[in-house]
């Protein structure tokens, strides 16, 4: 089971061929592609210490070794402990050790974390994934050459499921084996080997060149990447109960250094994240009112809040942008969260591109305020969200100037990725400080159904 990515692009994605140089030679392991248009664009990778920024946020690992975190450019060193907040961020730290006796690679999507046998990730070795933050493939014979970043999936994937080998075994072309109990880093585990049929009907290929077809499995599609297995593949999954929080290890069968992998594996859980009522506000997932929900993708805390009727949440978590957006049931998006680290000030009306791109920081508020494009219907105040005090102010779009058309689109993008003021719609923006020097930027259409989340929404 190994990563697939589909990056932005202005056309259909077409996935480059990453698997094994022969692919008309069968593997009985799980194989990596990531790609966008025939350009491969290669995840960040896990690197010694000595790289390690200072600057970088504080890791939640405790008593864990001194470890090497994700960075860009290096094959792992054999023995060397590494540490990954991304499987479930601000919530749990998974570490391991690179094992001794074969050259590896790591390599992560946000939502989970693998390993490579090979410099250019094509031979997946073990993959550590957390299925509350992720979504299936409702049906796993996917064509990948049709997806796109920002399209609707929500017809296509579904939460994933609380009894995930159950639902494995049963996609078609799956042979699971027996379900047994085992531990995984000193939790509860429970254990199922797997193999892919040779000829799945209806599965497509992924991978330009190779005549087999791949099965999806659980994917992250708003940040554009998703797991298969090729026809005939192999493999082991754990589904370990870390603390109430689902955690899936995958080992492919028969790679080296996959088992020392698995036995060196540690979790650590963040004690702000202890709330087991909540769950986690997923992609294309409806809330449930009355519900408690958390979102982890900013590196500020955990975001939580009580779910309304008629709103689902969209989710973007990735190593260079996190937001959640929640939108209407039947209309378009009416709360926002931006994790301030990873956006960016851009205070232009939509389509022009003539205006900023700069890092958020203090002055966000005094931009908003000062802004002509933005009318003030009410004052900045102090908002409390739990223990931590924000700044609130009620903005609309103004008009566009005198003599501009008057199918001049007034919606104004304020920070990107992803937060907006609709047009002729009033706005409260709560600017959220952080220690970092970048605020979160949070937003709630007032008089929408998700004023009523903003109004409890507390951050940790």
């Amino acid at each position: 089971m190994s990563p697939r990515r589909w990056l932005p692009a202005a056309a259909a994605v077409v996935l480059a061929a990453c698997g094994p140089e022969d692919a008309s030679t069968p593997t009985t392991a799980p194989s990596t592609v990531a790609s966008i248009a025939g350009e491969v664009t290669a995840p960040p990778i896990l690197v010694a210490p000595d790289t390690v920024d200072p600057d970088a946020d504080a890791d939640l690992t405790g008593d864990i070794e001194p470890a090497a975190v994700i960075r860009d450019g290096s094959p792992l060193v054999p023995g060397q402990r590494y540490v990954t907040t991304e499987v479930a961020p601000t919530v749990l730290d998974v570490s391991f050790e690179a094992p001794t006796a074969a050259a590896t690679f790591g390599s992560e999507v946000t939502g989970w974390v693998y390993v490579a046998g090979d410099e250019g990730l094509t031979e997946s070795v073990v993959s550590v994934a957390h299925l509350a933050l992720l979504s299936v493939f409702s049906d796993p014979r996917v064509d990948f050459t049709e997806l796109t970043v920002g399209a609707d999936l929500s017809t296509l994937v579904e939460p994933a499921p609380a009894d995930y080998l159950g639902w494995f075994a049963g996609q078609p072309g799956v042979t699971g084996g027996e379900v047994t109990t085992t531990e995984i880093a000193g939790f509860p585990a429970r254990r199922m080997s797997y193999r892919i049929a040779d000829d799945v009907p209806g599965a497509l290929p992924c991978v330009p060149g190779d005549p087999r077809g791949c099965l999806a499995s659980f994917t992250n599609p708003y940040a554009g990447a998703s797991t298969t297995d090729f026809e005939g593949d192999a493999g082991v999954l754990y589904a370990v109960d870390v603390e109430g929080q689902p955690i899936l290890v995958v080992e492919a069968d028969g790679r080296a250094g996959a088992p020392e992998i698995v036995a060196s594996l540690r979790f650590t859980v963040a004690t702000t994240a202890a709330d087991p009522t909540a769950r986690p506000a997923r992609g294309a997932s409806e809330l449930v009112a009355g519900t408690r929900y958390f979102w982890a993708g900013s590196a500020l805390g955990v975001y939580r809040f009580d779910g309304v009727a008629d709103v689902r949440a969209d989710t973007v978590m990735s190593t260079n942008e996190a937001w959640l957006q929640i939108r209407g049931v039947q209309d378009g998006p009416c709360f926002m969260i931006s994790h301030g680290r990873a956006s960016s000030w851009v205070g232009t009306r939509l389509g022009d591109e003539s205006g900023p791109n700069d890092p958020l920081d203090a002055t966000v508020l005094e931009k908003i305020v000062g802004s002509p494009l933005i009318t003030v219907v009410s004052p900045p105040r102090s908002l409390q969200l739990g223990a931590v005090t924000a700044t609130a102010v009620d903005v609309r779009p103004a008009r566009p100037a005198e003599g501009g058309s008057e199918d001049a689109d007034d919606l104004v993008v304020l920070v990107a990725p992803g937060l907006f003021l609709e047009s002729d719609m009033t706005s409260r923006i709560v600017v959220v400080p952080s220690p970092s020097g970048a605020p979160d930027v949070v937003m709630a259409i007032l008089g929408s159904r998700c004023e009523e989340l903003l109004d409890q929404l507390v951050v940790s």
